[in-house]
């Protein structure tokens, strides 16, 4: 494994981590900002009562933190994820932008902080093919 490799793993994974803010909705009351996912679906909202909703987006946030750590952990070629790792890391991808598309108005404080986020998950699901 070369520093490359140690790198990209640990940016999968860490990317995977700073999802958990999307767990949370943080009031930050001294500078008037709230950061995290406030529960809010501009889609999903009319379909849902408020509470679904935040179990729907728990959900889907917490598959994504889960799906990029054992991709990310893959890609460290453990025995048991060496296989697994690059249909991970795309289903983590895919319902990340999903998830980044369905809460989009409930991201604070702004969801333009969050579009480095968008480029890693499509910068991953290119990753697998173009691996050597």
């Amino acid at each position: 494994m070369d520093f490359i490799q140690i790198g990209i793993g640990a940016i999968i994974i860490a990317h995977g981590l700073v999802h958990i803010m999307f767990e949370f909705y943080i009031q930050d009351t001294e500078n008037n900002k709230n950061v995290g996912w406030s529960g809010e679906s501009w889609l999903l909202s009319k379909f849902l009562d408020d509470e679904l909703l935040k179990l729907v987006g728990r959900i889907f946030w917490g598959l994504v933190i889960l799906g990029f750590v054992v991709a990310g952990l893959g890609y460290f070629d453990l025995p048991i994820l060496t296989d697994w790792w690059n249909l991970v890391i795309i289903f983590s991808s895919v319902l990340s932008l999903v998830s980044f598309m369905l809460f989009w108005n409930g991201l604070g404080p702004s969801p333009l902080y969050y579009i480095v986020g968008i480029v890693l998950d499509v910068a991953f699901l290119i990753l697998p093919f173009i691996q050597p």
